[in-house]
């Protein structure tokens, strides 16, 4: 599954196995072929996402994200 970063100074892609992420409707875990959605990230959360062994933490202070069946899309906004 492809992980997104984009914010208003960088893109980032990594390959993951899942994704978990806060929104203000409560905790997630996004695996690949999840159903698509769109929602807010819960402000000042860690989006957490792991490949293998490997773990990646992204601190979100204000977010969207944009799920598709094999793509998550973090939408990382200024303040």
């Amino acid at each position: 599954m492809e992980l997104r970063i984009l914010s208003p100074k960088e893109s980032k892609v990594f390959t993951v196995d899942w994704v978990e992420i806060t929104t203000p409707a409560g905790n997630m875990i996004i695996q690949p072929f999840h159903a698509p959605f769109i929602a807010n990230i819960f402000p000042n959360s860690n989006v957490i996402a792991m490949h293998g062994d490997n773990k990646i933490t992204i601190t979100v202070s204000v977010g969207s994200v944009k799920v598709a069946s094999d793509t998550v899309t973090l939408l990382m906004h200024e303040e």
